[in-house]
C-alpha cells in the first residue's frame, strides 16, 4: 500500500493544508490508520534529517504515535540522487503554527542538513570547518613566552651602563614633543580618557610616563619592527595568528625601598589588530579594529511608557549610554630579578585573544602609583632618589614586557597549479 505523498525534508515542520493535501491522497486503509496516529490533527515534527533532500515521501505504516516513511530517491551531500533503501520513524507531535513548506528547521539532530535550503549554507561551513580544525591546528595551538626589552629591542639604547644615560633621556623626553616620555598631566592624553579606567580618588592633574610603540611579526624585523639583531626578539611569520594568553610587566633595578611594592600600569591596544591569512603562501594581512562594548541593561516596558507621550525609547529605556566602550583596567607591574616567575604575570581576560600584533599599543604609568607624591614618584622612578639638590641617577635601568601567546600556521598552498612561487626579493 506504499504510496508517494509530497516532497519535504526529513526533519521539516508540515502545516495544515500540506496534512490535508497529504491526508486526502491515501487510501482508505492508510486513511484510518492517519488518524489513529492523529496524523490530520496538527502541524507534524517529522523525523531525524536523511543527510539529503527528499523527491518523496512513501508511507507504509503507522502506529499509535508514529509513521514509517521512506525515499523514493534523494540527493546526497553533494548533489549527487541516489536511492534510499532505509526507512525513517517519524514522531507525530504538535509543532504549533509554523508556514507550510517552512525549510529552515530542518534540522532533526542538531545538525544542519546538506542540500538545499537555508540550512545549507550552515552545513557546508559546518563540514569545511571539521576539515580545517586539524589542518589550521585549532587542536594544537603553539605556545611560546617571550620577554621584550624596551631599552634595547624599542629605543636601541645599549644595554649595559655606557647606554644609562642614553635610557634616562628616552624616558625624560617630553611627550607632546617626541611621541613618548613624560606627561604633565595624564587627563590630556586621549587614549587615557577613552580606554582607561580612572583610579578612585585620582587627581585634576596627575603627571605619567606614556610609552606608544607598535609591535609586527615580520621576518628580519624584531617584535617592535626593527632590524633584527643581536638580544632581539620576535615572532615567527609562519603562523597566521599569535594571540595573547598572558602578559606581565617588569621593572629593572627598581627601588623597592624609596617606592611602591605594588605599582600598577595600563597596557591598551589602543591600534587594530593584525594577522595574516590562514592560507596561501603569501601571507597576506587582514586588520582588525576591535572595540569592545558596553550594552546597557534594557528596563521592562510596561502599558504606563507606552501611554507617556514624553517616553522616548533610546534615551528612557536603557540603563546607561549605548555603545559606550568598555576600559581597561591596571596590570600589576612586578620589580626584575632576572628570572621568570609564573605568579608576576597577569591573565587579564581583556587581553587574552588579542593579537600581540597592533598598529599601537599604549603603556601609560602614573606617577601616583609610585608615591602619594606622583611628581616625586616619577622623578624617583626615572632619575632616582634626590641627593643634596641632585637626583643619584639610579632609576629604573629597563622596562620589560611579557607575552605569553598561542599561535596557529598558515595552511601553505598555491592557488593553482601553475601559481608561481615567489623569488627570493619578494616579488
Amino acid at each position: 500500500m506504499a504510496k508517494i505523498i509530497f516532497n519535504y525534508y526529513l526533519g521539516q515542520i508540515v502545516g495544515e493544508s500540506d496534512l490535508d493535501q497529504i491526508f486526502t491522497q491515501l487510501n482508505d486503509v492508510e486513511r484510518t490508520l492517519s488518524k489513529e496516529a492523529n496524523l490530520a490533527q496538527g502541524p507534524v515534527a517529522t523525523a531525524p534529517r536523511s543527510g539529503g533532500i527528499l523527491n518523496g515521501l512513501v508511507v507504509t505504516r503507522t502506529t499509535d504515535t508514529t509513521v514509517t516513511v521512506t525515499a523514493g530517491a534523494a540527493r546526497d551531500s553533494n548533489g549527487i540522487r541516489a536511492a534510499l533503501a532505509s526507512a525513517a520513524t517519524v514522531n507525530l507531535a504538535n509543532a504549533g503554527d509554523t508556514p507550510a513548506g517552512d525549510d529552515t528547521l530542518a534540522v532533526g539532530d542538531g545538525a544542519p542538513p546538506t542540500g538545499e535550503g537555508l540550512a545549507n549554507p550552515l552545513a557546508v561551513m559546518a563540514r569545511n570547518f571539521d576539515v580545517l580544525y586539524g589542518q589550521l591546528g585549532f587542536n594544537n595551538p603553539q605556545v611560546e613566552t617571550n620577554r621584550f626589552s624596551l631599552r634595547h629591542e624599542l629605543f636601541r639604547c645599549l644595554p649595559h651602563p655606557d647606554g644609562d644615560d642614553t635610557w634616562q633621556s628616552v624616558l625624560n623626553k617630553d611627550y607632546w614633543t617626541y611621541g613618548y616620555g613624560v606627561v604633565d598631566n595624564l587627563w590630556n592624553v586621549p587614549e587615557f580618557r577613552r580606554f582607561c579606567v580612572v583610579p578612585a580618588g585620582f587627581g585634576t592633574v596627575e603627571p605619567g610616563l606614556v610609552i606608544p610603540f607598535s609591535t609586527t611579526i615580520e621576518e628580519g624585523k624584531n617584535f617592535f619592527g626593527r632590524e633584527v639583531g643581536g638580544q632581539d626578539s620576535s615572532y615567527d611569520s609562519t603562523q597566521f595568528a599569535t594571540k595573547i594568553r598572558s602578559v606581565g610587566i617588569w621593572f629593572s633595578n627598581y627601588d623597592v625601598l624609596g617606592l611602591s611594592n605594588t605599582p600598577r600600569v595600563y597596557l591598551v591596544p589602543a591600534g587594530n589588530d593584525v594577522l595574516r591569512a590562514p592560507s596561501g603562501h603569501r601571507g597576506y594581512l587582514r586588520e582588525f579594529a576591535v572595540l569592545d562594548q558596553v550594552l546597557p541593561v534594557p528596563f521592562p516596558i510596561g502599558s504606563h511608557e507606552l501611554d507617556d507621550p514624553s517616553w522616548i525609547p533610546r534615551i528612557d529605556s536603557l540603563s546607561g549610554d549605548l555603545g559606550s566602550i568598555r576600559r581597561f583596567g591596571r596590570l600589576r607591574a612586578y620589580h626584575d630579578s632576572g628570572e621568570f616567575k609564573i605568579n608576576e604575570v597577569s591573565r587579564d581576560s581583556r587581553l587574552i585573544g588579542r593579537s600581540v600584533w597592533n598598529r599601537r599599543w599604549m603603556l601609560i604609568i602614573p606617577g601616583s602609583t609610585f608615591s602619594n607624591d606622583s611628581g616625586e614618584g616619577l622623578e624617583r622612578l626615572i632619575n632616582g632618589r634626590l641627593v643634596g639638590n641632585e637626583r643619584n641617577g639610579n632609576g629604573v635601568s629597563d622596562i620589560k614586557i611579557f607575552f605569553e601567546t598561542y599561535a596557529y600556521p598558515r595552511l601553505n598552498k598555491l592557488k593553482s597549479a601553475g601559481a608561481q612561487v615567489p623569488t627570493s626579493s619578494g616579488k
